[in-house]
C-alpha cells in the first residue's frame, strides 16, 4: 500500500539553493589558508596568491573547455609589455606575457587532448618558417655569439607558437571583438598616461622647448626601456581607429568615438618622440586615406589641428620640440642617428661580401662591427638598426631571400583579405582587414630603423590576426564571399 509520501515528491529544504553558501565556505577556507601562509612566510603576496587561487583555477577549467577565454589575457599581457615585472632582479625577468602565455598554451593543448581533437590549424607558411629557422641554426655554427643567438631563436619560436595559438583559439566574432577591444583600451590608457606625463606636462614641455630638439627632458616609455619600441604598442589601435573613422559604412556615433580614441592614441605616439614610429604610422595613415578616399575627413583633421595651434599657445610650446624632432628626419642637424644608420648599413654590406654570401652568423653583427670599427671610427652603437641588412649580413643570400619571401607572402595574404572584404556587407570586416595590412606595413617599415624584429610580441599578434582573417574572416562575419585565390590555413 502506497503512503502519501509515495504519491508526492519530498518538499524542498529551506536552503535548497546552496551555491552562495558553498561559495562563501570555500572563500573562507582559502582566506584561512591565506592567513596561515601570511603568518608562516610573513608575505602579503602569499596571502593574495591563496585568495586568487580559486579564481585562477576556475578560469583554467573554463579555458580547457573554451580556449578563447585566455586569448584576450595573452594579448593584454603583450600590450602591457614590461609594465609589471616578476623576479625583476633575476637573470631573465618575468613579464606578464611570459606568465600568462605559457599557461594559456598549456591549457589549449589540454583542451585538444581532452577532446581527442588532433587537428591544429596552421598558417600555410610553416615550410618557409622552418627553412628560415634552419638557416638561423646553421649560421650559429660560425657565430661569435652562439648563446645569445640561440636565446633569440627560442624566443622567435615561442612567438611562432603564439601565432598558431591565436588562430586556433579565436573561434567567434565576439572573441575577436573582445581581443581587439582589449588592445585598443590598453593602448589608449597607456597613450593617455604617456601624453599627460610628457608633452602635456608644462615643466617638461618648457624644458623640451629650451632644448630645441638637441635632447629631451622626457620620452614616454611605459613598459619598455626603449621609447621607440614602446611606440609600436599604438600601431594596431591607431590603424584600427583610423580605418573605422574613415569608413562611411559605419554609424556616425562609432566614427566619432573612433576619432576621439585616435586623437588620444596619436598623443601617446607623439609623446615617445620616436621618429621611426611617426614615419611608420604616417605610411599606414596614407594608405588608409587613399584606400577609403575620404580626403574630407583628413582635411578636417588637419584644419582642426591647425586651429588648436593658433589659439593654444601652451600647445604650441608643448609641440615645438616635436616639430623640431620631426623636421630633423630630413635635415639630420640635431643628432647623428641618421648618419649612424648609414654607417651600420655600409658595414653590413662589407660583412656580406667578406663572408662570401654566407653571412657572419646569427647575432654576430655587433661583434663583427666592433672588429672593423677602425674603418668607421664610430663608438657607442654597434647594434643593427635595420632588419633587412641584419639578415643579409648575418645569414647571407639564402637567409635574405627566404626572409623577404616570408614578408611578401604575409603582405599578399593581408591584401587578398582586404580585396575579399570589399564586397562583404559587414563594414567591420573591411575595417579590420585594412587596419591589419597597414599595421604590418608600419611594423616592417619601423624595423628598417629599429632592431628586435624577430621578438616583437605585438607584431606577431598582428600576423596571427592577418592569417585568422584570411582563413576564417567569412565565417566570423557571417557570410561567404567569392574567393578566386585560396589562402586557407592548412591543418594537420
Amino acid at each position: 500500500m502506497n503512503t502519501s509520501t509515495d504519491n508526492h515528491p519530498p518538499q524542498a529544504l529551506p536552503f535548497r539553493r546552496t551555491g552562495l553558501l558553498h561559495f562563501g565556505i570555500g572563500l573562507a577556507a582559502f582566506a584561512l589558508l591565506g592567513l596561515a601562509s601570511f603568518r608562516v612566510f610573513g608575505s602579503e603576496w602569499m596571502f593574495l596568491a591563496m585568495m586568487t587561487l580559486p579564481a585562477f583555477a576556475w578560469i583554467a577549467l573554463k579555458s580547457i573547455t573554451y580556449p578563447g577565454w585566455t586569448a584576450p589575457a595573452v594579448v593584454a599581457a603583450a600590450y602591457l609589455g614590461g609594465v609589471f615585472y616578476a623576479a625583476e632582479n633575476s637573470a631573465i625577468p618575468l613579464t606578464p606575457f611570459q606568465l600568462i602565455y605559457i599557461p594559456s598554451l598549456a591549457l589549449f593543448l589540454l583542451h585538444k587532448l581532452f577532446r581527442g581533437d588532433p587537428v591544429i590549424k596552421l598558417t600555410g607558411i610553416e615550410k618557409w618558417v622552418a627553412a628560415f629557422l634552419a638557416i638561423l641554426f646553421f649560421s650559429l655554427i660560425y657565430s661569435d655569439n652562439q648563446l645569445e643567438g640561440l636565446f633569440h631563436i627560442v624566443r622567435f619560436l615561442v612567438l611562432c607558437t603564439l601565432v598558431i595559438y591565436l588562430i586556433n583559439t579565436l573561434q567567434t566574432r565576439r572573441e575577436l571583438t573582445v581581443l581587439l577591444g582589449v588592445a585598443v583600451v590598453i593602448a589608449t590608457g597607456l597613450a593617455a598616461a604617456s601624453a599627460i606625463t610628457t608633452i602635456l606636462n608644462p615643466e617638461i614641455a618648457a624644458m623640451n622647448f629650451l632644448f630645441a630638439g638637441q635632447r629631451f627632458a622626457g620620452r614616454a616609455a611605459i613598459g619598455d626601456s626603449d621609447p621607440n619600441f614602446f611606440a609600436t604598442t599604438f600601431f594596431l589601435p591607431i590603424m584600427l581607429t583610423a580605418a573605422a573613422a574613415h569608413s562611411e559604412k559605419l554609424s556616425l556615433q562609432i566614427r566619432s568615438a573612433a576619432v576621439i580614441l585616435l586623437v588620444i592614441l596619436l598623443a601617446g605616439l607623439v609623446s615617445t618622440y620616436s621618429r621611426s614610429s611617426w614615419v611608420s604610422v604616417i605610411l599606414g595613415a596614407v594608405i588608409i586615406v587613399l584606400y577609403y578616399r575620404n580626403f574630407k575627413l583628413a582635411a578636417l583633421g588637419i584644419a582642426a589641428f591647425a586651429l588648436l595651434l593658433i589659439f593654444s599657445p601652451g600647445l604650441r610650446v608643448a609641440l615645438t620640440s616635436v616639430f623640431i624632432r620631426f623636421l630633423d628626419i630630413f635635415s639630420g642637424s640635431s643628432e647623428e642617428s641618421a648618419g649612424m644608420r648609414i654607417v651600420l648599413g655600409l658595414a653590413a654590406l662589407k660583412m656580406f661580401f667578406d663572408s662570401y654570401g654566407l653571412g657572419v652568423g646569427f647575432e654576430s653583427f655587433s661583434s663583427t662591427f666592433d672588429r672593423i670599427n677602425e674603418t668607421y671610427g664610430m663608438f657607442g652603437v654597434n647594434e643593427p638598426h635595420n632588419i633587412v641588412y641584419q639578415i643579409l649580413a648575418e645569414t647571407g643570400v639564402a637567409g635574405i631571400l627566404i626572409f623577404l619571401g616570408l614578408m611578401g607572402i604575409i603582405i599578399r595574404v593581408a591584401w587578398h583579405t582586404v580585396q575579399k572584404s570589399k564586397i562583404h556587407p559587414n563594414p567591420w570586416y573591411e575595417v579590420i582587414a585594412v587596419s591589419l595590412l597597414c599595421t604590418f606595413l608600419a611594423y616592417f617599415l619601423f624595423h628598417q630603423f629599429i632592431p628586435r624584429f624577430l621578438t616583437n610580441n605585438t607584431m606577431m599578434i598582428t600576423i596571427a590576426l592577418i592569417f585568422l582573417m584570411a582563413h576564417d574572416g567569412d565565417r566570423l562575419f557571417g557570410q561567404n564571399t567569392p574567393n578566386k585565390q585560396d589562402h586557407r590555413i592548412s591543418s594537420t
